[in-house]
């Protein structure tokens, strides 16, 4: 139980300033103490690092709560915190609040009296939990908490602790425990009474799927450390007590990180029982060297509850931080006195907003060595809406402990920060403090040093207290030193506003509507109070800490001029707040102002309902401290408050019902404060919204021209009572219109600027706004019947006047062509007895088209014609046919059909040819120009030509194999009274061939008297006779005529085969003749004739000239040769003649006698004799050599 000034503390009571310094004197004593039998026997671990216990502060008694129980609280943790939040109701296994993540920190309350809360996870087979609550800043000053890790069905105990935790020392921690199964396991946290509260715990929580990995010795120092692996999950093993042993392990942290620490002191859970410490470090002053420690008393472990430890952190400044695990305690260290060590880090938390830190200028300013006080300011321009702030402090003091510090806000909140913590040694080490208090820090202050790190404010402050107001204006932090002697430095202050998010929004096709709103101006607005020492009065607060409203001169408080009474329950109510019909979200927003005491005494809650109580949802509940704050020297109390603060809940299990709001506020007998005020209360929800959407469409006219054009009007409206965003207009056009569209808008409705083809346009049409397209369509020529074309206009907002959402407008469709018609056949005359070809092509200009139209063309009689018929541009027609012309076409806009007619004219025909050709559109299309509906072709009739052929037979004679003859000449000639055409001519076929002429190309025309000339030759390649007969074709008949040749080819040969000049004597010479023929039927060539040897020659003098020569056919010559022997003998020589036509062939032969025999000189040897002795000289020379050898 708290000593009794303690009690006087905590309800508004001061102890003098005399018993306070004598507390001092003696915690600083015992500070001393603690460094004498801790610090300086650990100086030899890693000099300079020095080791700090947790300082545990006192505790305040808690009352029985008087809440009322069993109401859901889905928003109690007030505060723009953007931790995870226990969701309630979550008082069983089956409506546990999950926990999303392996690593994460759940704000949570144990309130009223008796509330269970249940968490939810999956963990695998091998998995290890780590959890642990933080209570230290439990405002109820109990902290007592107890966890319980249970199996799958929710209600087997697997672990449970209810005092390992060290921050506060009945807080709980369970560590490394071994999941047997896969499956959904559960935490469960109460209070260890059940008419205890929390308010609140930090559920942290670990789930290590990885197994640990083993320290790396030596690892006893900070220069030594072992890097913590990414799964931060390692083991070790404590084998002396500390000095002697000690484990570091180093870790890399950003800014604002919070890190969990969780230290299992047995995996095996086996007999083993060890008590060790967990650490985490280095702060304090520069150096900084201070290892803080979590070091419960872990009284009573077994296998079943085994020690562990829990630590949490949150860093300032990014850097390399260690985690330090040793024993003080001797029993059970050694080999058995293994470990498993967590650690996970959580970022600084994700704002819900906006945030902004705004710094002090006017600093520094001396703190006095007391007693006295001083203040700094800073400005914050704007008017920022607070979610969530923080403060962060720079100063330096020789005695920590002798400053108190309150922030007050431009609305006048004068609230505490802190009291007395840090350093409680005069002149020490501990001389600096570098703090950001922050509501979601993972620790209160717990040690005796105050640099630099994040710290949540002491349990008795709240910097949420802050949450809601406007930040706006002049902000002032007050710093009391209540002790003399020493003094100090504010060397810096900022304060960082978060701001809150939007509120969420209306879902489409919904808008926000205010249901009920009022600032209480104007009386009360339907509001009753009741209930007993119910003391709500409207009207203009006037005393301290509230003296104002909101906004105005009326609102809400708890007695106007005083405090609350004692054994209230007073209720101030709600007019009845009609939701029916009415979606989420449902706000509620008010703005309050509150000054009460702790809620272990006194309550004060904001709650939606159904009218009559059903379905309570807590918009607001205190869980707080007392709101007095006594500081300085000499001592004041400060008469703390939150707000003027703006709040906004979401409601949304209200949405449909009749609902009410109900603010209560109850007290117990003693300390009454000036309690609550309301002003500016306001509900809203989302009805479905309403617009009557329109549409108008028109062209202007009634009847349209296919293959024309029509302009469409098409205006979509919005007459209200909501705009519409996302509106559609379409309009697709009949399959006959091509069409491109513009658009623009009026009275802000937009659209899109221009496009083609159908309309599907997504509009915004706010009231009275409205989009007009202008759409030019072109027809298309084939339309027939009625155009009818409809617009809509259509979104997801229900229109009250849906008749109005469509427009149609009809047009009658009156087809309308230019019909034309021509005919000609390229001739102004025509001869009797011939033909004539007209070519008659009927069009359509449009722009209708023109199907069924008739082309009709009835032939003279002295006309025979056969006709084809082909369309182009979409034109069809009958494919062919004889006799007159009377077919149904179809003639489409730019279409056409062309008859091709043949005509045989009669020959008995005279005079002229009038041939007419007409077309007609079919009935119920307009021809807009009919006076070209029909042509006409007349030709003068002529007497038939008479062709004539002479010579009619041409004998070109004998020609020589490849020879060609002279050229011979046909006359082709018309007699009679019109001009003929030659249609077709015989092709000559070699050995004959047209060489000229002057009738030209078949096809050829020969006037009336006039001729054209044929020129042939003949060019035979075998020999014999030839002929042809060759035919005219003419428009008029026909003639013929033949050709005749013969090919002739010579024939080589001599007159003599063998030319022979008898016998001569040597040296004496005779001619004769060689006769060479040609016996054939055409000349030859000849090309060669060899020479002869002696002692034949060829010797001038006859006919046949030089080679070549030519013979004709029949003919001869001769040629001379001569025979001069000059030795005796038999002579001859084959002589060989070449021709074009072959070869022969004659020998020359003759023989040489001698005359008179002549004298030899024996003297002298012939060429031969000497040979002959030459050889015999040799031959004996050899035998004599081979007799020798």
């Amino acid at each position: 139980m708290p000593t009794a000034p303690l009690r006087r503390l905590l309800k508004g009571k001061s102890m003098n300033r005399v018993q306070a310094r004598w507390h001092k004197g003696a915690f600083a004593t015992l500070c001393i103490v603690f460094v004498l039998l801790f610090v300086i026997p650990l100086g030899v671990v890693a000099a300079p690092v020095q080791l700090l216990e947790f300082n545990a502060p006192n505790e305040m008694a808690e009352k029985p709560d008087v809440s009322l129980p069993g109401l859901a609280i889905p928003d109690a943790l007030t505060g723009g915190t953007s931790l995870p939040l226990e969701i309630e109701p979550n008082g069983t296994s089956a409506t546990a609040t999950p926990i999303g993540a392996t690593s994460t920190r759940i704000k949570g309350t144990v309130f009223p009296a008796a509330d269970v809360d249940f968490y939810s996870f999956t963990a695998a087979a091998g998995d290890r939990i780590y959890a642990a609550t933080q209570t230290l800043s439990d405002a109820s000053a109990s902290g007592d908490s107890t966890l319980q890790l249970l199996a799958s069905d929710g209600s087997t105990l697997i672990e449970e602790d209810a005092n390992d935790g060290t921050f506060n020392a009945s807080s709980s921690s369970i560590a490394g425990v071994l999941i047997p199964t896969a499956g959904t396991y559960y935490l469960r946290v109460t209070h260890n009474l059940a008419t205890g509260t929390i308010r609140p715990y930090f559920l942290n929580f670990t789930q290590q799927s990885a197994a640990p990995t083993p320290e790396v010795e030596p690892n006893q120092t900070q220069a030594t450390a072992t890097p913590l692996p990414a799964s931060g999950h390692v083991s070790g093993t404590v084998s002396a007590v500390s000095p002697g042993e000690s484990d570091f392990y180093s870790i890399n942290l950003a800014a604002g990180d919070t890190v969990y620490l969780s230290l299992d002191m047995n995996p095996e859970r086996d007999a083993a029982v060890w008590n060790g410490r967990l650490g985490f470090g280095l702060f304090g002053n520069a150096p900084a060297n201070q290892i803080l420690l979590a070091n419960d008393a872990n009284t009573g472990a077994t296998a079943s509850n085994p020690n562990s430890e829990a630590f949490f952190f949150t860093v300032k400044d990014a850097g390399t931080y260690f985690v330090y695990v040793d024993s003080i305690v001797a029993a059970g260290v050694g080999a058995t006195a293994t470990y498993n060590l967590s650690v996970s880090v959580l970022p600084a938390p994700t704002p819900v907003g906006a945030c902004t830190t705004y710094t002090s200028t006017n600093v520094p300013q001396t703190i006095p060595t007391g007693p006295g006080s001083v203040s700094s300011t800073l400005t914050i321009p704007g008017n920022p809406r607070i979610a969530d702030l923080n403060v962060e402090l720079n100063l330096d003091h020789t005695f920590m402990q002798d400053i108190d510090a309150h922030l007050i806000s431009p609305a006048g909140n004068d609230n505490g920060l802190f009291t007395d913590i840090g350093a409680a040694t005069v002149g020490g080490p501990q001389t600096s403090m570098n703090l950001v208090f922050d509501d979601e820090a993972g620790l209160p202050p717990a040690f005796t040093l105050s640099a630099s790190f994040h710290v949540q404010p002491e349990l008795a402050y709240r910097l949420s207290w802050f949450d809601g107001e406007d930040a706006g204006g002049t902000w002032t932090l007050q710093l009391r030193d209540d002790a003399t002697g020493d003094g100090g430095t504010l060397n810096s202050w900022s304060i960082t506003v978060c701001e809150p998010p939007p509120p969420p929004s209306c879902p489409a096709g919904t808008a926000s509507t205010t249901v009920y709103s009022t600032d209480f101006e104007s009386g009360a607005a339907g509001f009753t109070h009741s209930g007993a020492a119910d003391e709500w009065e409207l009207g203009l607060p006037t005393f301290v800490p509230i003296t104002t409203c909101n906004s105005g001169t009326n609102c809400w408080k708890t007695d106007l001029d005083n405090t609350y009474d004692a054994s209230s329950s007073q209720d101030l109510l709600s007019p009845n707040i009609n939701l029916a019909g009415l979606q989420p979200p449902v706000l509620v927003r008010w703005s309050q102002r509150y000054h009460v005491e702790s809620r272990n005494f006194d309550g004060y809650s904001v709650t939606a309902q159904e009218v009559g109580g059903a379905n309570p949802v807590r918009l607001f509940e205190w869980l707080d401290a007392t709101m007095n704050n006594t500081v300085g020297n000499p001592a004041v109390t400060i008469a703390e408050s939150a707000g003027w603060a703006q709040f906004t809940r979401q409601v949304d299990s209200l949405a449909g019902t009749n609902a009410e709001l109900l603010f209560r506020l109850t007290s117990d007998t003693t300390v009454q404060l000036a309690g609550a005020a309301i002003d500016d209360v306001s509900v809203t929800a989302c009805r479905a919204l309403s617009a009557d959407l329109s549409i108008t469409k028109t062209d202007g006219v009634t009847t349209a021209v296919p293959g024309g054009n029509v302009t469409y009007t098409i205006t979509g409206s919005n007459a209200g009572p909501d705009p519409v965003t996302g509106a559609t207009i379409a309009d697709t056009f009949p399959a006959s219109l091509t069409c491109t569209w513009t658009c623009v808008g009026a009275g802000g409705g937009t659209c899109t600027a221009a496009g083609s083809g159908n309309i599907s346009d997504t509009v915004n049409l706010p009231t009275g706004g409205s989009v007009t397209y202008t759409a030019s369509c072109a027809i298309n020529a084939s339309a027939t019947g009625t155009l009818v074309n409809t617009a809509t206009v259509s979104s997801s907002i229900t229109d009250p006047t849906p008749g109005n959402n469509s427009a149609t407008d009809t047009d009658t469709l009156t087809p309308q062509a230019d019909l034309s018609i021509t005919k000609t056949d390229g001739v102004t005359s025509v001869v009797a007895g011939g033909s004539t070809i007209y070519t008659i092509t009927a069009s359509n200009a449009g722009p209708s088209n023109a199907p069924g139209s008739t082309v009709a063309d009835t032939f003279p009689a002295s006309l025979t014609c056969t006709w084809t018929c082909v369309g182009a541009g979409g034109g069809t027609c009958t494919p062919a046919g004889a006799g007159n012309i009377s077919d149904v076409v179809n003639l489409p806009a730019g279409g056409s059909t062309t008859f091709t007619a043949t005509c045989n004219i009669s020959a008995a025909a005279t005079g002229s040819i009038v041939n007419t050709a007409t077309v007609a559109a079919a009935a119920g299309v307009t021809d807009t120009n009919p006076a070209n509906n029909s042509a006409t072709d007349t030709d003068t009739v002529l007497p038939p030509g008479v062709l004539g052929v002479n010579p009619t037979s041409i004998d070109f004679g004998t020609i020589a194999i490849g020879a060609t003859s002279a050229a011979q000449t046909v006359t082709l000639s018309n007699t009679g009274g019109s001009p003929l055409q030659v249609t077709a001519l015989s092709a000559a076929a070699a050995p004959f061939a047209l060489s000229g002429g002057t009738c030209g190309a078949v096809p050829f025309s020969i006037g009336v008297g006039l001729s054209c000339t044929l020129d042939y030759t003949f060019s035979p390649t075998v020999s014999g006779p030839a002929s042809q007969n060759l035919t005219v074709t003419s428009s008029v008949g026909n003639g013929a005529f033949s050709l005749t040749g013969t090919g002739g080819i010579g024939i080589i040969g001599v007159l003599s085969a063998t030319v022979d000049f008898g016998s001569l004597v040597v040296g004496s010479s005779s001619q004769l003749a060689l006769t060479i023929l040609n016996t054939g039927t055409g000349p030859l060539q000849v090309t060669a004739i060899s020479t002869p040897s002696a002692p034949f020659a060829e010797v001038p003098g006859g006919t046949c000239g030089a080679v070549p020569f030519g013979l004709a056919a029949g003919a001869n010559c001769t040629v001379l040769y001569s025979f001069s022997p000059v030795a005796p003998g038999l002579f001859s020589e084959v002589i060989t003649i070449t021709s074009d036509v072959g070869t022969a062939t004659a020998t020359l032969s003759g023989e040489g006698l001698r005359g008179a025999v002549a004298p030899v000189d024996l003297d002298v040897l012939s060429n031969w004799s000497s040979l002959l002795l030459m050889m015999m000289l040799g031959m004996a020379a050899l035998v004599a050599m081979r007799r020798h050898y």
